[in-house]
């Protein structure tokens, strides 16, 4: 018998897949649907960092 995090599995790893690949995207939301994971990204400008770096005051 298949629990629902082993049907849910392949649906994890591509979306976790898809995130690291492309740093642009940053992953908002999602949720679990019957044929897969529905999910609800930000697209990062070119000139904002997924991380927000330290700036220095004068």
């Amino acid at each position: 018998m298949k629990t629902e995090l082993s049907t849910q599995l392949p649906s994890i790893m591509a979306m976790w897949e898809f995130f690291n690949e492309n740093l642009h995207f940053k992953l908002s939301k999602y949720e679990f649907t019957q044929d897969g994971i529905k999910v609800i990204y930000i697209v990062m400008g070119t000139d904002q960092s997924v991380e927000p770096q330290p700036k220095r005051l004068s």
